[in-house]
């Protein structure tokens, strides 16, 4: 399918596409007031990108998403007021609203790591995964060589020890706190052995309302992280992809910033410009979207760990918090069941991009060589 739409991109800009189709119980009919006939389908070009007005509400919230990610790749260092990401990517050094007293270092950092939380709804999941520490430590996970190997075991121990060492994860302060929480959300009588559901329904009603919003930004594939931790491996939804695969944190930062290099130069008017920039943003939301999943995956293990490796209450408990946490997992699990890639943010398709391995600007560079190689048979003079 992605091959197909690659192709129909490039090769057919002047045709449509279908993209849903809706059925009707009174196909063909017109209703007696209405001016117009019965809508039974959608569709929509298939170009490479959008041909349309300039839209300067996205490309503002394109600007902000590199300038954010560059603060925390290179952190600040002042130097004659200029930044360190000034001199990679051309943003002039970022100051207070009114202009008048730059950031400090740690005040631009700040501000980068609350950006991109809000993007990915972590604060809709704090009582479920507790503070993500990816962003703050991202200098030093790129200079320690991040991949697909270590990544997830060198977020975790930002959090204490591993599974493995089962009295020290137990006893981890961090650990224990999100395991409290939890703990609190799970109405259990211990002395007769029996869960208040009437407060189970409660409760439940409040992490789908969480949920719910989640599943509005970009952090909607973590609830594919909650659902595997609670419900295990075996009953999780399978998704399209394994997010925390085949991934090398230092090399994709490298393909942004050498991409980033080559935007510098380009005219920010042209669709080649359209075509880097879009690159770029995919393979940052999906180099964030990777290093808080991997860091939620490592967390919640340690938590879900804690409140059933608990030796000091009944077997008849513990088989009580895992039927609970089977429960509250399925509602995670849900939510992406009723995942619809349309009816995503633009943002999050152009995450996407960076998975499927479809890069914009090689389909602009591919559709340009075609450009000439016709222009050129087109100018070659037939023979007689």
């Amino acid at each position: 399918m992605v091959l197909l739409l690659k192709a129909l991109s490039t090769s057919l800009p002047d045709k449509c596409l279908v993209t849903r189709v809706v059925q009707s119980p009174v196909y063909g009919s017109r209703h007696k007031d209405s001016q117009s006939d019965l809508s039974l389908f959608t569709f929509a070009q298939p170009l490479v990108w959008q041909h349309d007005g300039v839209n300067t509400e996205m490309n503002k919230q394109f600007e902000d998403i590199r300038k954010h990610f560059n603060v925390l790749v290179h952190p600040a260092k002042q130097r004659n007021n200029y930044s360190i990401a000034h001199e990679l990517f051309g943003f002039p050094f970022m100051g207070t609203q009114d202009g008048s007293t730059p950031q400090t270092g740690d005040d631009q950092k700040q501000g980068a790591t609350k950006f991109f939380m809000d993007m990915f709804g972590i604060e809709h999941l704090e009582n479920y995964i507790g503070s993500i520490t990816f962003f703050k430590h991202l200098p030093k996970l790129l200079d320690a060589g991040g991949n697909s190997g270590n990544l997830s075991q060198m977020l975790t121990a930002m959090h204490g020890p591993s599974v493995e060492k089962d009295s020290q994860a137990m006893n981890d302060p961090y650990i224990r706190i999100l395991a409290s929480k939890l703990l609190q959300r799970m109405p259990i009588n211990v002395d007769n052995d029996g869960i208040n559901w009437k407060t189970w329904r409660s409760e439940k009603r409040k992490v789908e309302c969480d949920v719910e919003e989640v599943s509005k930004c970009l952090g909607v594939m973590l609830l594919d992280a909650i659902s595997v931790a609670y419900q295990g491996a075996q009953n999780s939804r399978k998704v399209e992809w394994n997010i925390a695969s085949c991934y090398d944190l230092q090399l994709m930062v490298q393909e942004i910033i050498t991409l980033q290099n080559k935007l510098d130069t380009t005219d920010s008017a042209s669709d080649e410009f359209k075509a880097l920039e879009e690159d770029i943003i995919e393979r940052i939301l999906w180099t964030c979207l990777h290093g808080i999943y991997v860091e939620v995956e490592g967390v919640l293990a340690k938590v879900v760990h804690c409140i059933l490796s608990d030796r000091s209450i009944s077997t008849e408990v513990l088989g009580m918090r895992t039927e609970l946490l089977q429960d509250m997992g399925l509602i995670f699990k849900n939510a992406l069941s009723k995942l619809h890639s349309d009816d995503q943010p633009y943002l999050w398709q152009v995450m996407c991009h960076a998975k499927l391995g479809i890069s914009k600007y090689q389909l602009y560079v591919t559709e340009q060589v075609k450009h000439k190689s016709t222009n050129l048979i087109e100018k070659v003079p037939s023979s007689s």
